[in-house]
Parts: C-alpha cells; structure tokens; sequence
C-alpha cells in the first residue's frame, strides 16, 4: 500500500514537471518569435509609472500656462498687479 502511494505521488509530481516545462518552452518559443512580449520586472515597472507621473505633472503645469496665457484679459491683469502691489 505505501508502495502505491509512493508512486501515485511520483507520478503526479513528474506529470506536473512535465506539464510545466513544456508550457515554459511553449512561452518562451512565443517571446523569441516576438509574438509575446516578455513581462517587464517590478523595477522597471515602478520606475515608468513614476516617469509618466512626473511627465504627466509636467504636461500639466504647461497647459495651465498655455491656458492662463490664452484667457488673459484685461480684468485678470487689474488682478495680477493688485496681487503683485499687495504682496
């Protein structure tokens, strides 16, 4: 009876193996055919995120240049020099 335990559980573990090295080379065969792309590492993963933030931050502030410079009229600049004067 151990005997059969023992190989039922060889058996499986070697299926399993099996089973996973062949999915591995079927991925890998897929990435260097350049039909997959190969997954990005978690740090450069968390340096692009923090790279769009900053490229975002900065897009931003330009469009709001790019918008005060185009919305300014003359009562905004009746307020820009009272808040220049003020200070």
């Amino acid at each position: 009876m151990e005997y059969l335990v023992i190989g039922t559980t060889a058996l499986i573990l070697t299926g399993g193996f099996l089973l996973a090295f062949r999915i591995g080379l079927s991925l890998g065969n897929q990435v260097s055919r350049g039909e997959l792309k190969p997954l990005k590492t978690p740090i450069k993963a968390l340096k692009e995120a923090k790279e769009s933030k900053e490229a975002q931050k900065e897009v931003d502030k330009q469009e709001e240049e790019i918008d005060f410079v185009l919305g300014y009229n003359k009562e905004k600049a009746y307020e820009e020099m009272k808040k220049a004067n003020s200070l």
